[in-house]
């Protein structure tokens, strides 16, 4: 009989709003503390449960584990993540691009790479010759930045030069390295949800992979217990 009262709204903290994932679904929610929060059906058993807290910086992304937080450097897990996975691969596959990219070189750059065309072509580039000291890219292993393309390829041909028409093992970590390493998110750079999720879900699946290539740490870790002591509240 009486006008009902409308419902109370969640307050607004400010800042970015933790994601919480949960068996039925993956839901955002302004909260001081979830009751429970466990990892989506879909994901491997071996991931513990997480809350996603956000960015720091646009570089370091941050989860909640029970009383741990962690913050994972998005570019050199990232890094780890295509390395790890362009390594399993005994061809690498391309990927075509929507047009040709030209790129112009010296004399002596293009006699590199027109010497190593049969091993770029097993890292998954395809490129032909385009004029005088001029090259195509049609195809790349990954998805690069046009910017980036002439500086991986003359950088891997740097690092393969003289193996022609053979690659070792050594020479195709060092190219996979330079491949993992431009094609990986830079840090600075602000990541939507669906590109933070599996990135987290990964360095988590991770026992032995805790450095980027370069052996930089991907995570660093700091306990509710260290920062309760940071602000004195225990000693």
């Amino acid at each position: 009989n009486g006008v009902q009262a409308p419902m109370p709204t969640a307050p607004d903290y400010g800042g970015p709003v933790p994601t919480v994932h949960t068996k039925e679904h993956t839901s955002t929610a302004v909260m001081e503390k979830p009751a429970e929060t466990i990892v989506t059906e879909e994901s491997p058993e071996t991931i513990p449960e997480y809350i996603i807290i956000g960015q720091a910086f646009n570089t370091y992304i941050v989860i909640e584990i029970e009383d741990v937080l962690i913050y994972i450097d998005q570019h050199a897990a990232h890094e780890r993540k295509i390395y790890e996975e362009l390594l399993k691969q005994d061809t690498i596959s391309s990927q075509m691009l929507i047009s040709g990219v030209n790129i112009a070189l010296t004399k002596t750059e293009m006699a590199s790479v027109l010497g190593n065309m049969p091993v770029l072509e097993k890292l998954g580039f395809e490129i032909d010759p385009f004029g005088e000291n001029v090259i195509m890219v049609r195809s790349t292993p990954i998805e690069l930045p046009t910017p980036e393309l002439k500086d991986t390829i003359l950088e891997i041909v740097g690092k393969i030069d003289d193996n022609y028409q053979d690659l070792t093992s050594d020479a195709r970590e060092n190219a996979v390295h330079t491949l993992a390493c431009k094609a990986a998110v830079k840090g600075n750079k602000k990541l939507h949800p669906e590109e933070i999720r599996p990135l987290v879900e990964w360095v988590l699946e991770q026992n032995n992979n805790q450095t980027c290539p370069h052996g930089r740490p991907l995570t660093y870790k700091i306990s509710k217990r260290e920062l309760d002591k940071l602000f004195k509240r225990i000693v």
